[in-house]
């Protein structure tokens, strides 16, 4: 029988406890306050000496917000891994590590549905009433690289959440715009990029979604169907009953975030929104909101 173990603190670091799922968990009780904002990501198989640079990134993150707490979860990696993601994240007292062993759902889409599926029930259902907004970004890339100097530019994120009466979802732009698989809008790639019927879509490669982007202002609010570049914004509340998922509209394999964001809009009435600015320092085309004439109320 396979488990899912939690690890939550505040903890002493250097006592760690495993929780099955079916205790509940403690957390501390974080002030309301503006910014209350969940850091969440899945994992697998990551270098340690990727976690040992990456997590600390999210810790500072998490700090530059009114109040925080770190869900990360991985399954199936090795002891070396476990171990890190279990002393980085004890250094904080807002974290929370899930893992489990023995996941294999057909597909690594359908294993990423699971994952993700795991992180937010769990938010969904121990975090939703102490925070508003959940950050989801992926593990296996570090913005800013081993460079300690450059990561997550977090005035970019408090400037987005400045604007959340205009949007319940947003996703974000990096050069060159690759993950077009997640993107889905009516108007340029309204079908799966693998899918039956790719034909009716405009985008095909990189090049030609850049140079879209590149017509908008970094700072537009482009409403889409869908839309993730390793890392958006959510609403905790508008995915409330929405699912990730594999399965596209035709019944063939889509990328997981795609199911999500249809749920959202189709339940919930979301607002999903790419905003094309760069929020990773030292990245190909960042600006800092100085340099786009922004000042952070």
């Amino acid at each position: 029988m396979n488990y899912l173990i939690i690890i939550t603190h505040p903890v002493d670091v250097n006592k760690h406890e495993d929780l099955l799922s079916s205790i509940n968990t403690q957390h501390r009780t974080d002030v309301k306050q503006k910014y209350r904002v969940v850091i969440a990501g899945v994992a697998k198989g990551i270098a340690s000496s990727h976690i040992r640079i990456h997590v600390p990134k999210l810790i500072r993150l998490g700090e530059a917000f009114d109040s925080y707490h770190i869900v990360l979860y991985e399954n199936d990696s090795g002891p070396d891994t476990r171990d890190t993601y279990k002393t980085e994240l004890g250094k904080t007292k807002h974290s929370t590590y899930l893992f489990e062993d023995g996941i294999n759902k057909g597909s690594r889409t359908s294993n990423l549905a699971y994952a993700r599926g795991k992180v937010l029930d769990y938010v969904r259902e121990n975090l939703a009433e102490k925070f508003d907004y959940l950050l989801i970004t992926d593990q296996d890339a570090v913005c800013g690289g081993a460079d300690m100097t450059l990561s997550y530019d977090s005035d970019i994120f408090k400037y987005v959440l400045s604007r959340s009466g205009e949007w319940d979802a947003v996703s974000f732009r990096f050069i060159p715009y690759w993950d077009l698989w997640a993107f889905r809008d009516k108007d340029h790639m309204p079908e799966n990029l693998f899918g039956p019927n790719v034909r009716k879509n405009t985008f095909h490669q990189a090049a030609e979604f850049d140079k879209w982007l590149d017509s908008h202002s970094p700072i537009d609010l482009i409403p889409v169907e869908s839309a993730f570049m390793m890392l958006s914004i959510y609403k905790i509340d508008k995915t409330i009953g929405c699912n990730y998922s594999n399965k596209g509209i035709h019944g063939e394999d889509d990328c997981e975030h795609v199911a999500l964001h249809r749920e959202m809009i189709q339940q919930n009435n979301a607002r999903i929104r790419l905003m094309p600015i760069i929020y990773c320092q030292g990245d190909d085309g960042y600006k800092s909101l100085e340099q786009l004439g922004i000042t952070l109320k």
